[in-house]
This record gives structure tokens, sequence and C-alpha cells, in this order.
């Protein structure tokens, strides 16, 4: 063999180790990776927000501060990251798309920067703004057992009234920054103890509005659970729509007696429907006085049914207000509010 030969082959297996060794070499970035500075020699956890079937994983911290988590099988999806006092970050993590996270160990999850997305950031901005509300909801309980241990009159509708308009500046807070779906969806769905910012019913439009934009975000698991109760709203709505505002209240069958607005022409009429006796709205007010037709309807569960079928009923109890010509003017409505709209109706 030529010396020119022997050096020929020689580079020709150089060139082949070189490429086995770059392909061999080349992996995906990481899904999640950064620098804690400060955190050296701690961890971390991360875990998925909804999957039950995700097992919490350890993220180590080494001694420069550096961490790095990666899985073979990641669900796209909401995943919190969180240090061991409890703080967390909530991340929008899908396959073959990574994060990289920059920050002070001391002032996680606040001061953290990831380059690329702005998510984390609006997730920690609204779960923020719900502590403070449930803060406030906390000070308003304590003040209601303080008013009520002082037998103060009419404690219930002043805690109500402050329940309600500290509600709404934490709602309006959050909603003038959450344009973006995926941020808006998740505001959506806060909670403080046992209470809502948002009610799936009474804040209907504002779901139906998202649940529009979230179509390219469906291989998403939070997104189908959002939209499948979106679309179970709007089912309530059109059973609840069997009696509209405007319409003539129809004709229902209970026990022996029928109510049927053509009987009671001239007159309006107030129809409440309970599943269980107790002094109701009716007995509030005075019949006499505004001239009305009563009818307080205590159904049980043979009944239910029938009841729910023939006149919408997505809850109980349930009212119906009905001026002279039998139509229904209100719907629903309590406490002083009804007393106004029958005022008006009796004129």
């Amino acid at each position: 063999m030529s010396k020119l030969n022997i050096t020929s082959s020689i580079f020709g297996c150089l060139f082949i180790l070189i490429n086995i060794s770059s392909c061999i070499s080349k992996t995906d970035p990481p899904i999640l990776s950064g620098i804690l500075w400060g955190g050296e020699g701690n961890r971390m956890f991360i875990k998925s927000v909804s999957s039950e079937n995700f097992t919490t994983d350890t993220i180590l911290i080494d001694n420069m501060g550096e961490f790095v988590w990666n899985r073979d099988t990641i669900v796209a999806g909401f995943y919190s990251l969180e240090k061991m006092d409890g703080s967390k970050l909530i991340l929008f993590l899908e396959p073959g798309k990574s994060q990289f996270i920059d920050g002070l160990f001391a002032t996680f999850p606040e001061k953290i920067k990831i380059p690329g997305t702005d998510l984390p950031e609006s997730f920690l901005k609204i779960e923020n703004i719900n502590k403070e509300w449930y803060n406030e909801i906390i000070i308003l309980s304590d003040l209601c057992i303080e008013y009520q241990n002082s037998n103060k009159q009419n404690y219930m509708k002043e805690f109500d009234y402050k329940f309600d308009s500290i509600k709404n500046i934490y709602r309006e807070k959050i909603l003038d920054f959450s344009e973006e779906p995926l941020v808006r969806m998740f505001a959506l769905m806060q909670t403080a103890g046992n209470n809502s910012l948002f009610d799936t019913w009474n804040d209907r439009e504002l779901f139906f509005e998202v649940e529009t934009k979230l179509n390219i975000y469906k291989h998403i698991k939070e997104v189908r659970t959002f939209i499948e109760q979106t679309e179970n709203i709007r089912h309530i709505e059109q059973k609840y729509n069997k009696t509209s505002l405007g319409d003539t209240f129809p004709t229902i069958f209970f026990g022996n007696d029928t109510i049927f607005a053509e009987k009671h022409l001239g007159k309006p009429v107030y129809i409440e429907i309970r599943k269980e006796y107790a002094i109701t709205t009716s007995e509030l007010f005075a019949p006499q006085k505004y001239e009305l037709e009563i009818y307080v309807l205590v159904i049980d569960e043979t009944e239910e049914t029938e009841i729910i079928n023939q006149l919408g009923i997505i809850q109980f109890p349930s009212n119906f207000l009905l001026n002279r010509d039998g139509i229904i003017v209100a719907k629903n409505i309590w406490g002083e509010k009804l007393k106004e709209v029958i005022s008006f109706i009796v004129l």
C-alpha cells in the first residue's frame, strides 16, 4: 500500500469518527433548565397542575446554581415549579419547546426572568391578585363575626355589599391585563377557599368569549377541561332559556292544581319553586299591598324532573314574576330588587 493511500484512509476514518461523535453528542435541549444564583445545593419540585398521573419530580440545583429537567414523556399543559417553602411559579410547557429560567433563588418566583414568554409572569400576577382577594375575604369574615356577636342590625346585608364590592375590584384588576387566551382562561379558574372570582353561570359570557379563542390549544389538557366545562354551561343556558323574559309563562301542572297565565290575567303573579319549606321570599313582603297572586311550590324528588323540564329551572329556589298580561318580567331576583320590580308592575 502506498503512503498516499494510507494517509487517505486515516483521514477517511477520522471523518467518519467525527461524524459519528457529532451524531452521538447531538441531543434535544432540555424542557426546562436555568440558573438560580444563590440556590446551590438546593432543590425544587415540579408537578402538573391538573394531571393526577404525573408524579412530582425533584429538581436539584448544582454547586454552580444550575439545574436541568427533562423527561421522555411530557404532556403539554400547566406545571407548577415550587420551592420547599411553598412559593411557586406556574409554567406552560410543551414537548419540543424549552424554557430557560434566570434569577436569584432568594427572590423566586417574583423576579425570575424567562426569555421568550410572558405567560409565567402573567400567571404569577393573577395568583398574587387572588391571594390579595383571599386576604380581604378573611378580614371581612372576621368583621362579620364581630357584627354578629354584637347583634348589629342588618350585618349580613352590609357584609354582602362589602363582599361584592371587594370582589368586583379584584375582578377588574385581573380582567385589565388578562387578554391573552391562556391567561384569561387561567384567570377565570381562580378560587379562594370556597369562593370563585368568576362564576361559571353569572359570568358565562366571559367563558364563552375566551373559549372561542382556544382552538389552537386543544391539545392541552387544561384547555380541553375548560372547553368541556363551557359547553356544559351552554347546555344549561339552552335549558334556562325555555322561559325567557318577555315570554308568556307556560301552563304547568302541579299536583291537583294547574297554573297558567290566562287564569290570572289582570293581576300580577309571583311563583316560587323550592325543594324544601322555609321562610320564603314571598313571606317577606305583604301580598295584600301588592295585590299579588302567590304560588310557593315545594316539590319532592318525583316532581323535580318534570318541573325542571317545563320551566327550564337550573337552581333551587327559583322564582318568576308575571305582569298583569301573564308575561315573565323577572326571574330569579330576590330581596330589595324583587320588591322594586313588584312595586313597578303593580302601579
